[in-house]
């Protein structure tokens, strides 16, 4: 799909571990593809150069967080485990493989199948072989990794072999909230 040896991450001095390198996505006009370059000005895909690509994401979250609590109100409990990440940027390398492509057959994001060339058509705003942050997304999520609620019955006495019995039901991954879309 025309992304084979495109570099998408650099290690820079002063820059974190996991800097998206790329151009800055301006617009796409008449078929072609514009991007800012770091000094401010605007180039298009057939004046694209080395020079003008610069640091365009992190895929390195500015923090990472968690939540645990257990809530207990007289035999009835529940536990509860929240995480999530923020402030990272994530490549969504299935638009960036089937998205925009100058066949509509092969364009896979419907989203993207907007405004065809009028004397042929088709979608002709494929850019693959040039990195942009237009594939790069809001990474951060939170997400209810573990939810537990039990009930417990007391023998205490009743039954002098069982002081106790809890039963309870456990789920994992219940939900994401994300914008990510892939």
């Amino acid at each position: 799909n025309g992304i084979m040896n495109t570099n998408t991450q650099i290690l820079i001095e002063g820059q974190s571990v996991g800097a998206f390198y790329g151009y800055k996505f301006l617009a796409i006009k008449d078929g072609n593809w514009y991007f800012k370059t770091p000094a401010g000005g605007v180039v298009d895909t057939s004046t694209a150069a080395e020079a003008y690509r610069q640091v365009i994401g992190n895929a390195q979250p500015l923090f990472t967080y968690g939540w645990n609590n257990t809530i207990r109100w007289k035999n009835v409990d529940a536990s509860l485990f929240f995480r999530g990440v923020y402030g990272n940027d994530v490549l969504n390398l299935t638009r960036w493989a089937y998205g925009p492509q100058a066949s509509v057959g092969t364009n896979l994001f419907l989203k993207d199948a907007v405004n065809p060339n009028p004397q042929t058509g088709k979608i002709e705003y494929a850019n693959k072989s040039q990195f942009t942050d237009y594939y790069l997304e809001d990474g951060s999520y939170l997400k209810l990794d573990n939810l537990t609620v039990g009930y417990t019955f007391d023998f205490k006495d009743t039954n002098k072999h069982i002081k106790s019995l809890r039963v309870y039901v456990t789920g994992q991954n219940l939900f994401t909230i994300s914008s990510y879309s892939g």
